[in-house]
């Protein structure tokens, strides 16, 4: 009790500063962190907003929330979770928090799933009786009456990974489980929901022309296998982001295949599984891709990720593009030292949150977010 107190009152000394560096179409804030915190999810809530954050070291979870002008409200110290990696937070159809990762027991990490209510009490807490090893969520989907998530498993009788797929009723029992895998690694990033059924992206390195291509595989709702592609080139490509358009699917990821470094891949299907493009868009550094979001009102798309400058820094960018997958903007967000993102947030009126990580030299670790508007101005 003393040290959530003394978190508290630690927490609530501080406040969100205007950062001294001013971006184009940005209002740029940075909550500076007492300890070893990395955020992990922020979600939109009616209120404001509510980041995540797990300490690096203890694995702690502490919940902050902001108001809808991102002024700091309350903190809340979870220790009532106990996740060795949280890796995602969704909100639920009763305005609570669903939480999903994984937790190591005799040495072998279990997928871990958690729901708070809207006060951020504990509801409940279990590891998922899925088979394999070593196994993980990477991404969690609320249906309204359900949960889907997407991760991956070791094999229990060799050592590679199998792409996994869970679906979960509101009590978070298992309704249906589906493993997807050839003879070397395999693994889902992430997903989006159609009419008919679910489309579940990551990296398959068994099948395809290169090292790792991307992998694409559409699920019924009741997981049945209804199709699956691969896209790449000679060597690496990873998809992390997938969105659905007013007419199709696109994916996203990092590809070493066409340029010397990281660069952004690109490919557009129908929801049939037919190719409509692929493109790699090179913005002449190494480019770590992390996801794709749509605008809230027009039919244009953020692709976002970390830029290497070049010298000494990773430093936040992203790209606007149409539905043919046309570079319309490029904006690069200089902070001092490196910054990773995690999130991005559509908003109304076509703004965007942006939560990241920072490491800036003033504060050594820190919360960076940044509200986008007037983003389609220019």
């Amino acid at each position: 009790m003393f040290q959530r107190k003394l978190l508290e009152i630690l927490f609530c000394l501080l406040s969100f500063t205007k950062l001294w560096a001013s971006f184009d179409v940005a209002h740029s804030f940075l909550l500076t962190l007492p300890g070893e915190e990395q955020i992990v999810d922020c979600v939109e809530i009616q209120e404001g907003f509510v980041i995540f954050t797990q300490h690096a070291v203890t694995n702690k979870v502490i919940a902050v929330k902001l108001g809808k002008d991102l002024k700091l409200q309350t903190v809340h110290s979870l220790e009532q979770l106990s996740f060795t990696k949280l890796n995602c937070v969704e909100k639920t159809s009763d305005t609570g928090f669903i939480l999903a990762g994984y937790e190591i027991l005799q040495r072998q990490s279990k997928i871990k799933i958690a729901l708070l209510d809207e006060q951020l009490n504990l509801i409940q807490e279990k590891i998922l009786a899925v088979s394999g090893a070593d196994q993980w969520a990477e991404c969690l989907m609320n249906l309204s009456d359900a949960y889907l998530l997407v991760g991956g498993h070791r094999t229990i009788r060799g050592n590679w990974y199998q792409a996994l797929v869970v679906k979960l009723d509101e009590n978070l029992e298992i309704l249906w489980s589906r493993t997807f895998g050839g003879s070397s690694d395999e693994w889902f990033s992430n997903l989006c929901q159609l009419d008919n059924g679910y489309i579940c992206v990551g990296s398959t390195e068994s099948y395809g022309s290169g090292q790792a291509d991307f992998l694409v595989v559409s699920l019924s709702k009741s997981g049945h296998l209804m199709w699956w592609k691969v896209f790449g080139g000679p060597r690496w490509e990873r998809a992390v982001g997938v969105v659905q358009t007013e007419d199709g699917i696109m994916i996203v990821g990092s590809s070493n295949s066409f340029t010397p470094y990281d660069s952004v891949f690109l490919v557009k299907m129908n929801r049939q599984g037919h190719k409509i493009y692929q493109r790699h868009i090179d913005l002449g550094s190494n480019f770590t891709t992390r996801g794709i979001v749509k605008s809230s009102s027009r039919d244009l798309f953020m692709i976002y990720g970390e830029l290497w400058n070049g010298r000494f820094r990773k430093d936040l960018a992203y790209l606007i593009i149409d539905n043919n997958g046309e570079v319309i903007q490029k904006q690069v967000m200089e902070v001092d030292q490196d910054q990773n993102f995690c999130r991005v947030l559509p908003l109304r009126d076509d703004k965007f949150l942006v939560a990241a990580n920072t490491e800036n030299l003033s504060v050594s670790r820190g919360i960076l977010l940044v509200l986008l508007d007037r983003l389609f101005a220019h």
